[in-house]
């Protein structure tokens, strides 16, 4: 059974390119069955995917003493035996939950999302591994659909994604290994390597929703419906998932040529075309207003699909002028002409104007400043390769940069635009550029060291751009999207 447990889990991670040689990989471990099982998958496979170190992590809630210290010591215990690093915390999520009125779910969820993010930064890993199986899988597509989820909800628990960081920091990859494997594989690897798990007695509770669709609504569909509901809705998920970032490319590629102006003065603003908006099918609309409102609001702000449907009603009215008001303190403008987005908690204030957020040389990083992820990698030159055209990408000489940052421009910033003989003011490009005034304060720079090396989806540097004599190339990527894009906070859920 341990070979072939060990396969599948090689299997997954190979057919999705979760884990590369070198990386640092997080493993979340609650000391229950299908984490413990993770781990030492992981630990048996080190060699064989070039692990450079795997780190525990184990969280404590507080939640269900004495039962609670006793699953982080038994993680420890686990740790140590494999001769693994741990890093064990204490939240008092209680309290969490009535500092900020949340629900203990909301505020368990949010504290293990920010330990996860402490300790990846801490050790510089490039993977979380979360230990979710084909199961739970299932059961987050019921509890979505129950929802009433559109298909980013219905594809959720991928086996492989990036979500953002509230520090901004690199992010990264959110990984799954067990996604194929059943809970009864898991025990018998379980018990073959004599390991007996934690077993939290909430599991078992039927007053919380995934626990009655799990033992409950899928219990009787297994028994008298569909045996194999699993890889059923395995299929629709991965439907769902492709089509959905078909969708989701599509809506950004609109977007981009609707925009009229973003930013402003003691705000932050979407200025959209109204025209072409009210052109768009509604599916396309739907997206639209999705990703300007997260774009624009707080990451606790939820959007759910009566308040979308509520707004295009009244845009497709015929209203000339008026003010709609949507959740997280987003007002919605419009003329005959311009349809305007705006929020007073999004102009980039004190805070972002000082923000820089460190960027790797390979990895991906989210900027939340810009609502935008850049990509980073690192490469030989290529023979005959054209450099790319297009604004969201930039080809750097690898070997002349520095610290890269990037930030909001500030007053005094100078740079060497491409083609130039030397320096000018960055207002003075932006000015001769035609970039609408409330764009300026938001288009992203790329800081070499103190130098600006490329004024994101603009221009770059002449200083940095690719010569006869550049070796290596660094190609940075500039990707504007939702901070959910991929998947939502919510997918940190059971780990």
């Amino acid at each position: 059974m341990t070979g072939a447990f060990l396969e599948r889990v090689q299997t997954t991670i190979n057919r999705h390119g979760m884990l590369r040689c070198g990386d640092v990989v997080v493993v979340a471990v609650s000391g229950g069955r299908d984490s413990c099982a993770l781990l030492a998958a992981l630990h048996a496979l080190k060699a064989e995917t070039g692990l450079r170190q795997i780190v525990v992590a184990h969280l404590n809630h507080g939640l269900r003493e004495p039962d609670s210290t006793a699953d982080a010591e038994f993680v420890q215990g686990l740790a140590a035996s494999l001769g693994l690093p741990a890093c064990v915390e204490q939240e008092d999520v209680g309290r969490l939950a009535e500092e900020n009125r949340l629900s203990v779910e909301s505020a368990a969820h949010e504290a293990r999302y920010g330990f996860l993010a402490r300790v990846s930064a801490r050790h510089g890993a490039q993977a979380v591994a979360l230990g979710h199986t084909l199961e739970d899988r299932t059961e987050t597509f019921f509890m979505h659909l129950f929802r009433g989820a559109g298909m980013s909800g219905l594809s959720s628990m991928r086996p492989i994604l990036f979500t953002e960081y509230p520090d901004g920091g690199v992010a990264p990859r959110l990984i799954r290994p067990l996604i194929d494997c059943t809970h009864e594989e898991v025990d018998r690897y379980l018990a073959s390597l004599g390991i007996q798990p934690k077993v939290d007695a909430t599991n078992a509770d039927t007053r919380h929703l995934r626990n009655r669709i799990r033992h409950q609504v899928l219990a009787e569909i297994r028994e008298k419906i569909c045996p194999d509901i699993d890889r059923r809705v395995g299929q629709l998920m991965s439907l769902c998932e492709d089509e959905d970032a078909f969708l989701r490319e599509q809506s950004f590629v609109v977007l981009a040529e609707l925009r009229k102006g973003m930013g402003g003065d003691g705000s932050s603003e979407e200025m959209l075309d109204r025209s072409r908006f009210s052109q768009l099918d509604r599916a396309l609309q739907r997206r639209i207003v999705r990703h300007v409102f997260q774009s624009l609001c707080c990451p606790r702000a939820e959007l759910n699909f009566q308040h979308v449907e509520n707004l295009l009603h009244w845009l497709n009215g015929g209203v000339a002028r008026g003010r709609f008001t949507l959740p997280g303190g987003v007002e919605v403008e419009t003329t005959p002409n311009e349809l305007v987005f705006y929020s007073v908690h999004g102009s980039p204030g004190d805070a972002d104007a000082v923000r820089e957020t460190p960027v790797p040389l390979q990895g991906t990083t989210w900027l939340a400043q810009f609502a935008a992820r850049v990509e980073t990698r690192v490469f030989d030159r290529p023979h005959g390769c054209a450099i790319p055209r297009n604004p969201e990408t930039a080809w750097i000489d690898a070997d002349l940069v520095g610290q890269l940052t990037v930030r909001c421009p500030r007053p005094g910033d100078r740079f060497r635009p491409l083609g130039a003989k030397g320096t000018q003011k960055l207002q003075d490009f932006f000015v001769n550029s035609k970039i609408p005034r409330r764009q300026r304060c938001r288009t992203p720079l790329l800081v070499s060291a103190t130098d600006i090396a490329w004024v994101m989806g603009c221009r770059l540097d002449d200083r940095y751009k690719i010569t006869n004599g550049t070796r290596r190339i660094l190609e940075v990527y500039l990707r504007p999207e939702s901070p959910s894009a991929g998947g939502d906070c919510r997918e940190w859920e059971n780990s």
